[in-house]
């Protein structure tokens, strides 16, 4: 569990948790080096203050390159996700592990997402700085 310094934990221990038990799970759930270079892009995408690095385009698989357009579109607008970037992924994986996949990506995007607003809302003073 989080220091207890850490504000969300703070400010709401159960959802906190339950939100730190669903990130872990997700790195189980599916290949964990695709997530992390799928985590990467959603990180870069949001402008989340962390200091990243993406490969080059050139150095990706197919397969790789497949999962990353899907996770710019999840990012962009999830429910603008085409039959087609689905059938995409369909054709590195069986129909449970990209739902596994999905599942994961969206763990990591509604963390990412609720510790950039923690760091406003919750120290703001910090955030101006």
């Amino acid at each position: 569990m989080p220091a207890q310094s850490d504000p969300r934990f703070d400010a709401q221990p159960e959802t906190a948790a339950a939100l730190a038990q669903m990130k872990e799970v997700a790195w189980t759930a599916t290949d964990p080096e695709l997530l992390e270079l799928c985590r990467v892009r959603m990180a870069l995408m949001l402008a989340s203050g962390e200091d990243l690095k993406e490969p080059a385009p050139e150095t990706l698989s197919d397969r790789e390159l497949a999962f990353l357009a899907f996770t710019e579109q999840f990012v962009l607008s999830v429910a603008s996700v085409s039959d087609s970037e689905v059938d995409a992924l369909l054709a590195y994986a069986e129909p449970v592990d990209v739902y596994s996949f999905v599942a994961a990506l969206y763990s990591l995007e509604m963390t990412l997402r609720i510790e950039m607003a923690s760091r406003v809302v919750l120290a703001p003073e910090e955030a101006a700085a």
